[in-house]
């Protein structure tokens, strides 16, 4: 039920085959909008059925849409689109988030707001959108949010976070980073100084296990620099890269510490190279980077794939490992 005390909100989402996890979404959601628009872009499992008993047993209306499929920005763009006019904020979600917590919804102000996400990995993304603006997605895949008139960005801070799941029908296809892959060559080919693709390209790669390419891409990306969290992101792939394809350790920790040495904010070089190191037996190395990055604060103004504290900065665990060792060499 929509929260009398602050402003009214309308969940929008894009789906297809959605029906066996959207109810949990639409549960979470629930106690906090007042409408709800949903385009379906294709679904043959009764996902949209699923959404309209589901949404009238909750007792939200709404409506749902039903479209082609065209490309993740064009959709979410045109779903957007039919969200307006309906509430003073829109909130964007994913057939296969919930929402862990309970973010605050009644003061809100700025046009826009990047809220929590957490996959395993800690960043921000904008997901509530002010009614009335020109808002549009840009990208066919890993698309991004972008206006065509100046706004105001806020962070929604607060005891809460959407995780994302990763269980709807496109991450259940097997073949879901080779379709990445394929889409972003075509768009890199179309237009070689599109960082934002580079970049993804050479996630998919990674993610393929085609670890060549993925250095290949990677340092592509680190080179053409721009936006200073992707590109430490890069040249931390690179590193991984070089590690996955077995070569020779001197080289990878040069290529972590070059990561580090170009965002000394970011703990996860140095939490790598301490993981190396406690893998080869070297306890006493493992424990100097360990210690280094726990040292580093969580940068807490980063918005890019940061991982989340138990990752980095509680090393206790290793540290433990360390001490023990340390002893036991001494003895």
């Amino acid at each position: 039920m929509e929260n009398p005390r602050g402003p009214s909100i309308c969940l929008n989402m894009i789906v297809r085959n959605e029906a066996h996890i959207v109810t949990e979404v639409l549960d979470a959601v629930a106690p906090f909008i007042g409408y709800w628009v949903i385009v379906d872009t294709g679904s043959d499992d009764g996902t949209q059925e699923t959404i309209r008993n589901h949404m009238a047993h909750l007792g939200v209306p709404g409506e749902l849409h039903e479209r082609a499929w065209r490309n993740f920005g064009e959709n979410r763009s045109e779903a957007l689109q039919l969200a307006q006019g309906h509430s003073d904020y829109i909130w964007v979600m994913d057939a296969d988030d919930t929402v862990r917590g309970r973010p605050d919804f009644t003061r809100l102000s700025a046009d826009v707001y990047s809220m929590r996400i957490s996959d395993g990995l800690l960043y921000w993304r904008r997901q509530l959108f002010r009614d009335g603006l020109p808002w549009r997605y840009i990208g066919v895949v890993h698309e991004y949010a972008d206006c065509t008139e100046p706004f105001h960005e806020e962070r929604l801070e607060g005891d809460y976070f959407i995780e994302s799941r990763r269980l709807g029908a496109r991450n259940n296809d097997p073949r879901k980073y080779e379709r990445d892959r394929d889409l972003l060559l075509v768009e890199v080919q179309r237009d070689p100084t599109n960082e934002r693709s580079a970049f993804y390209l050479a996630e998919s790669y990674f993610n393929l296990g085609d670890f060549a390419n993925a250095r290949i891409w990677s340092g592509r990306r680190a080179e053409m620099g721009g936006w200073d969290e992707e590109t430490f992101y890069a040249l931390c792939q690179v590193a991984r890269s070089m590690c996955r394809l077995g070569e020779p350790w001197p080289q990878v920790l040069d290529a972590y510490l070059r990561a580090w040495a170009f965002r000394p904010t970011r703990a996860e070089p140095l939490h790598a190279i301490a993981a190396e190191y406690r893998a080869r037996g070297e306890y006493q190395l493992g424990y100097l980077f360990a210690r280094c990055a726990a040292e580093i604060p969580l940068p807490e103004a980063d918005i890019l794939f940061v991982i989340a504290p138990r990752g980095v900065v509680d090393f206790g665990s290793q540290r433990g490992h360390a001490l023990r060792s340390t002893s036991h060499a001494e003895r």
